[in-house]
């Protein structure tokens, strides 16, 4: 299988994309920009989790994932663009599962697998979103993504020990 198509099939396995080869996110309509805003709610815990993990500490993290079940909560998928609300039906509930674990968890081994589950749904949006500054990120040594800004990778499952390791996928920082 070429490598440029390997990636991307991974990554959307991983995140549960119906297809790699889907075309770019078609321009938003007023419904999803409502879906999207909404869904900034979610990604600034969702990062804070990314930030705190990639330097190896889970100092906010459970704070931050409070926060993001919160925000779960409130999404509404029906404000999504009718071609995307099927695929994000289930978001919120997948959100706040994943929140929920990565809360829960008891060490930063726990907070990272947990949080390699919240990252999947995040991933869908993502793809299908496609959120200004924002990249989804696939790590082939934990067969996991994950959503950072735009920027040198910062791996959350292996911090200091391999923070480089990964590989845009999707969003500006990837390889066209």
């Amino acid at each position: 299988m070429n490598r440029l198509f390997a990636i991307p099939l991974l990554l959307a396995l991983t995140c549960g994309v119906a297809s790699a080869a889907e075309p770019e996110p078609a321009p938003a309509t007023a419904a999803q920009k409502t879906f999207d805003r909404d869904m900034q709610a979610v990604l600034t815990p969702y990062l804070a989790m990314h930030d705190a993990m990639a330097r190896d500490t889970t100092d906010g993290v459970a704070e931050a994932a409070a926060a993001l079940a919160t925000a779960a909560g409130k999404l509404d998928p029906k404000t999504a663009a009718p071609a995307h609300a099927e695929k994000l039906a289930d978001l919120p509930a997948k959100l706040a599962a994943g929140a929920d674990a990565v809360r829960t968890a008891n060490d930063l081994a726990g907070a990272r697998a947990a949080f390699k589950s919240l990252s999947k749904p995040m991933g869908l949006w993502a793809t299908l979103a496609g959120p200004a500054g924002i990249d989804v990120v696939y790590c082939s040594m934990t067969r996991g993504g994950w959503l950072q800004k735009t920027g040198p990778i910062r791996n959350p499952y292996h911090g200091s020990e391999m923070l480089a390791c990964g590989q845009v996928v999707n969003g500006p920082g990837a390889k066209k």
